[in-house]
């Protein structure tokens, strides 16, 4: 068996219909094996690729993002908006910051006008993935953090501080 999956078989082995049946079947398992770990790997690959796909927030499809990238161009040669790598630049030199406004642009003074800059931010405010994330009083982890508060306080017998409790204990 072992030097059949290198090509060697035994003398007159078409001759006897036993043997014949033997190695077609050996052959056919072998095969439909190896095509089994294949395909698991390129199907691993496949779900991998397209759970990283369906993550990236970004992503758009290519005419609308050519389309978008156009329409960018055509706005900051219309408005004077300062070049990506120029604006980046003046980004790098302030401390991080989940968002960034309309009075920070302003005070770089890289746009030509208020004009310029409110242009700017309505131009990019309809891209979802750049709108920044809003936390809760709890954080970004609210409900999750709710659920174990509401289990805790069962645990214990006790009812879920409302709203105006939780307002109430941080104010003492």
């Amino acid at each position: 068996q072992f030097e059949m999956l290198f090509g060697e078989f035994q003398e007159n082995w078409t001759e006897n219909s036993d043997m014949l049946l033997y190695t077609v079947l050996y052959l056919l398992v072998l095969f439909v094996l190896v095509l089994n770990f294949v395909l698991a790997i390129i199907v691993e690959a496949y779900m991998t690729l397209r759970k990283l796909n369906e993550d990236n927030e970004i992503e758009l499809e290519f005419v609308s993002d050519f389309l978008y990238c156009c329409l960018a161009r055509f706005r900051s040669y219309l408005y004077s908006w300062p070049t990506p790598a120029n604006l980046a630049n003046s980004l790098d030199q302030i401390p991080s910051k989940h968002a960034i406004g309309f009075q920070e642009l302003l005070r770089f003074g890289k746009f030509s006008s208020q004009t310029s800059v409110v242009k700017f931010l309505k131009h990019y405010q309809q891209f979802s993935f750049l709108t920044p994330k809003r936390a809760s009083e709890y954080g970004e982890n609210a409900k999750l953090l709710k659920d174990i508060e509401t289990r805790v306080a069962w645990l214990m017998g006790k009812t879920p501080l409302s709203k105006q409790d939780h307002i109430a204990c941080m104010s003492k």
